[in-house]
């Protein structure tokens, strides 16, 4: 009963019920002491008060004195006793001084109290010690999950011990994917605060079962820090925005500044994304220091089932790259390839962006480190499919506006030039006339056959313009490309 209180019971309600009194003014100390009980553990607890006294005016130290045997009666203490009172009598030949009987005997009530309680620890490392030096560390686990009391006390003693990496067990077992230990180590040691334990990388058991590709131990993990770790703070959220478990979710290594999910999408692990999505899907997902957040990295590598994952799930998200200017599908449009599946992504992107910010063309105007814009590189892929999609979906071509026909016309003259196909020429002639004059329209087809050096376009076209429209419109162009 007190090894539980001193070990489970909250800090603020321990030293109270260790030191609170009865009727008789006995504190649960004074008890012990007039039972002859002796622990070792309470008498080393920090917050023990030996000096409160009781209705007799007696402390737990003037009680141990009212029978000159009353330690004695245990015949481990005895031994321990007369090895230590030997050894006090040595003292006093030496020292000339000859000490009262109330102070040898708390002299030989402390060192017991050290001696039994290191000899005990003493037994406890060596016990791991020969785990460790035989390997046995299965053994030791099994023996400790099927209830034994020893192993787990090992287990215990070991638990918040760092290694060369300045890894806990939580760490070595969750590297090494052994679910049912890694439930174990939670489950009994959630005291001990190990879900949140970092290495010298910073890095947290969630990290290492991510690296590592454990989806159950990464599964376990995060059910045992929504039991464990606080779900809201305990002051107002202007101090505290995310609460321990998100913070436990969200925290980076360092110096790469890899958050779990970061790790999870360097490994195209799907499964492993989608319990970390589901689990904090508020995250607008943090920069790693190569200024990437996972959705840029699943977008670059092209991981469409990551990239789904997350633009489905998370309720905000951030999709600027390096340097704040190419985003997301910058990225994916780059290393694109002439399939649906990647069609698909890309609205996928838009949609997500279009719920996540206010700003819609704010994605359509970004332009990378190059200068090129989502529709530039569509483009220069020759995807058909997507120019049609980001035409669609950018509101400066919605409603006839055309409120970016120049560039528009740049990309004509660059589609022409190096023989995209046609129909992206179409398309973006078709955008282009949809945002001009009305009167005007027939001036595009005119300059792409000049462009094209089409003669039969170009002779049908001047003589099916009413005159006005020649003098207005084709004069004026046959100068620019004469």
């Amino acid at each position: 009963m007190i090894q539980g209180i001193l070990k489970y019971c909250p800090q603020q309600y321990k030293d109270k019920i260790l030191n609170e009194q009865d009727d008789n003014g006995d504190t649960p100390l004074h008890i012990l002491v007039s039972r002859g009980c002796f622990i070792p553990e309470l008498m080393k607890h920090n917050g023990i008060n030996t000096m409160v006294k009781n209705n007799q005016y007696w402390t737990p130290r003037d009680m141990l004195y009212l029978e000159d045997e009353i330690i004695a009666d245990q015949v481990q203490i005895k031994i321990v006793l007369d090895d230590v009172q030997t050894d006090w009598k040595m003292d006093l030949s030496e020292s000339l001084v000859l000490p009262s009987k109330r102070q040898r005997k708390d002299v030989m009530f402390n060192r017991a109290t050290t001696l039994l309680i290191n000899e005990r620890d003493a037994r406890m490392k060596a016990d791991l010690e020969r785990y460790k030096n035989t390997r046995a560390v299965a053994h030791w686990f099994t023996d400790a999950i099927a209830g034994d009391a020893n192993a787990r006390a090992a287990l215990d003693m070991e638990a918040e011990r760092l290694n060369e990496d300045g890894e806990t067990i939580l760490h070595v077992e969750s590297k090494r994917g052994y679910t049912e230990r890694v439930r174990f180590i939670v489950t009994e040691f959630s005291n001990k605060d190990l879900l949140v334990k970092q290495d010298k990388l910073k890095q947290t058991a969630l990290h290492l079962a991510t690296h590592h590709g454990h989806t159950q131990v990464v599964e376990v993990l995060i059910d045992a820090a929504r039991r464990h770790l606080p779900s809201s703070s305990a002051r107002d959220d202007t101090h505290n925005p995310f609460s321990a478990f998100k913070a436990f979710i969200r925290l980076a290594t360092s110096p790469m500044r890899n958050t779990a999910l970061h790790v999870a999408v360097l490994n195209g692990n799907v499964a492993i994304v989608k319990l970390l999505v589901e689990a904090d899907p508020s995250d607008r997902h943090i920069q790693n220091y190569e200024g990437k957040n996972p959705i840029y990295i699943a977008a670059e590598k092209g991981y469409m089932a990551i990239i789904k994952e997350i633009c489905t799930t998370c309720t905000a998200q951030c999709l600027e790259g390096p340097g704040g200017g190419a985003s997301a599908l910058h990225a994916l449009i780059k290393n694109m390839q002439a399939t649906e599946e990647w069609k698909d992504a890309v609205g996928m992107i838009i949609d997500a962006f279009k719920h996540w910010n206010s700003e819609e063309d704010a994605l359509f105007n970004s332009t990378d480190e190059f200068g090129n814009t989502v529709l530039q590189l569509a483009v220069e892929r020759n995807n058909v499919g997507v120019v049609k999609l980001l035409l669609e979906e950018d509101p400066a071509y919605q409603n006839c506006r055309g409120s970016k026909k120049h560039g528009l016309m740049r990309l004509i003259y660059k589609a022409i030039d190096n023989e995209y196909s046609t129909d992206i020429v179409k398309l973006l002639s078709e955008t282009y006339e949809a945002g001009i004059n009305p009167d005007h329209k027939g001036v595009l087809t005119l300059i792409l056959a000049i462009k094209r050096r089409d003669k039969g376009t170009l002779y049908l076209l001047y003589w099916n313009l009413s005159c006005e429209y020649i003098h207005l419109g084709v004069n004026d162009t046959l100068k620019l490309y004469q």
